[in-house]
């Protein structure tokens, strides 16, 4: 035991003599070595910090406000990043990244308005950057041209295999039309940002491969003419397609008196196809004079086997008198092939509309290609249902869904929801064998694989693979080709089979499966070897994100979540896996005499004085002293 642990020290010895730590001061001077967190110790400037640093060291920059932008600075390597995190609140101008990699930012405030900055883009990319990961950072108060922007004018400047986790957009865009997030790139993560008072665009976004999840947007607004959308993707230009997306559980509240507000609005004006795309378990509330997901083409490129599912379309295209859908659009030229199941439409259409409902579309030229097992439901009683709605083979027609709350914006199920159990599943198989699972033709993109090769930081657990049911057994989809699925474990199946999304195949309509004790979220955590953190509902829970002195160094996505003990300060945020207003919910402390460190922390503390103590002897002896 004694041995090992004189390993592990050496091992901690090396790994600490081969990172530096950095700090930065608003009193510190750029002629200082850095590295002590004093005012004669610490650099001046945030771009000095990140300039000296090289791959696995951090910069600590301490609360103040730096009228800069940082640039210049040295790029990590894959699994050693340069971390730059804010201790206390920061506020700085903002980033200008050319080809450098692996860089993450943490906790950080950029704001146009400090003193000294000036009115230009925040975030801008000018070149292709590699494995950039931005943690809780804040973004705002910017009156002309876009929040973050990865500036596409410029040849192959893309960020691939990046991380935006947690923080907001705000104020962006008022009064000229702006957007928030312009991202290209292929295999991007972008979960639990709030965007709120963009004028135009939420996230714009070109590129393969991306995952927007638990994202919030309210109080969009509109610029003149210039109409507010959530998402939205026009690809004029552009040769990165949008392909093998997915968009899960955000939460968007538009006003119904903007301008053409969108939930989605995807219209295809590039050279290239748009494939395999799944939008599902997002909620739409409350939104202005267009549709909920407008998805069109004018050009002869296609849009091919999208998906939406489970989605809520609440009191949408409100503000326009006679409209008589909640979404759709038109085609100009290629085809379009969308298909939707188990999505709640409660009067996402105009007041006073009764008759000729439509929640599909607005057009003779537009039809979902395949529908079933949707609901549609008006308060103002009875409605004329056209032919694209009736049909599905199971239709709720009329149906009130049975929310909790609806003016508290609660759009979880009661006990007594007419829209449990009555969705239904998403493909069938056709055949099985080993680890291969082939489903209908079609319908192999209805599922989403684990794309952790290609973003692979924290071991991947951000990106795992779907959960199906197939004859109540359940299974990861490891990846999917056309119509076949590779899971990650064997399976028998019969032709027919039916395949649902998750681990039941007792469907509920909408993005909220009904969950008797609710959908509030805590947590708690035990200090141990290892620590263990405790969600109230593991089933309410994506993933857990253990910080050590607020730096992410692990995530866990399946029961327990356990993470090593921290170096520093311990803390744990829950993330939520279903559409939510609250973006994280941080665990407590169960057993707070433990002192913050586990046991073995305290014996390595014991052995390395008993080392030191047994390093003195040796010394003292060869001296001549005491043995």
């Amino acid at each position: 035991m004694r041995s090992a642990l004189i390993a592990l020290l050496c091992l901690l010895w090396a790994s600490a003599a081969s990172a530096t730590t950095y700090y930065v001061r608003t009193d510190g001077n750029n002629a200082n070595a850095g590295t002590t967190n004093s005012s004669g110790g610490a650099f001046l400037t945030i771009t000095k910090g990140c300039t000296t640093a090289v791959a696995g060291d951090t910069v600590r920059v301490q609360a103040g406000t730096y009228a800069e932008v940082m640039s210049g600075c040295t790029s990590g390597t894959s699994g050693n990043t340069v971390t730059i995190i804010a201790d206390g609140t920061v506020t700085s101008c903002g980033i200008n990244f050319g080809a450098v990699n692996y860089i993450r930012i943490i906790g950080m405030t950029y704001d146009r308005s400090t003193g000294g900055c000036a009115n230009a883009p925040i975030m801008r990319f000018t070149a292709t950057a590699t494995g950039l990961e931005f943690w809780n950072v804040n973004v705002g108060n910017l009156s002309s041209g876009s929040g973050y922007l990865v500036d596409h004018t410029g040849a192959g400047s893309t960020c691939n295999n990046c991380i935006w986790l947690g923080g907001s957009v705000h104020d962006i865009g008022s009064p000229t039309s702006a957007v928030g997030m312009n991202l290209n790139g292929s295999d991007e993560f972008v979960g639990y940002m709030a965007f709120s008072n963009i004028c135009y665009i939420g996230i714009q976004q070109a590129g393969n491969r991306h995952r927007y999840v638990n994202d919030n947007f309210s109080g969009m607004i509109a610029c003149g003419t210039t109409h507010p959308d959530f998402f939205y993707v026009d690809g004029s230009g552009d040769a990165l397609g949008l392909s093998n997306m997915l968009w899960e559980s955000s939460f968007g509240i538009g006003t119904p008196t903007a301008l053409n507000n969108k939930v989605f609005h995807a219209q295809n004006q590039s050279p290239t196809d748009w494939n395999d795309n799944v939008l599902r378990f997002n909620v739409a509330y409350n939104l202005g004079s267009a549709s909920s997901h407008s998805i069109y083409t004018s050009t002869s490129a296609a849009i091919n086997r999208w998906r939406q599912y489970n989605n809520d379309s609440i009191l949408g295209d409100r503000a326009v008198s006679g409209n008589g859908t909640c979404g759709g659009g038109s085609i100009g030229g290629g085809t379009i092939t969308v298909y939707g199941y188990n999505n709640i439409y409660d009067q996402c259409w105009s007041d006073d509309q009764t008759i000729n409902i439509d929640p599909y579309g607005n057009d003779t030229n537009w039809n979902f290609t395949a529908v079933d097992y949707n609901l549609v439901y008006s308060p103002l009683g009875t409605m004329t249902l056209l032919s694209n709605w009736t049909r599905q083979a199971h239709p709720q027609s009329n149906v009130n869904p049975g929310f909790n709350n609806l003016s508290s914006q609660d759009f979880t199920l009661t006990s007594g929801s007419a829209a449990r159990g009555v969705g239904g599943p998403l493909t069938t198989a056709t055949s099985c064998s080993g680890t291969t699972l082939n489903v209908a033709t079609n319908t192999g993109s209805f599922f989403v694989g684990d794309n952790s090769a290609n973003l692979g930081q924290y071991g991947g657990k951000l990106v795992p693979g779907d959960t199906i049911t197939v004859n109540s057994a359940q299974y990861t989809v490891s990846s999917v080709s056309g119509d076949a699925l590779t899971l990650a474990s064997s399976i028998s199946c019969s032709n027919g089979d039916a395949i649902y999304f998750g681990n039941t195949s007792t469907i509920d309509i909408g993005a909220y499966p009904y969950k008797a004790g609710g959908y509030t979220l805590s947590a708690s955590y035990l200090v141990g070897t290892p620590y263990t953190i405790t969600p109230n509902d593991n089933s309410l829970v994506r993933f857990v994100v253990c910080y050590d002195s607020n730096v992410p160094y692990a995530v866990v996505n399946t029961s327990p979540y356990t993470c090593s003990a921290p170096v520093g300060t311990f803390s744990a945020y829950v993330y939520p896996r279903y559409a939510s207003q609250t973006q994280s919910v941080l665990a407590t402390l169960t057993n707070p005499n433990a002192n913050g460190k586990p046991l073995l922390n305290r014996i390595i503390r014991a052995d390395l004085a008993l080392l030191l103590l047994a390093g003195w002897r040796v010394r003292r002896s060869s001296e001549g002293g005491l043995a």
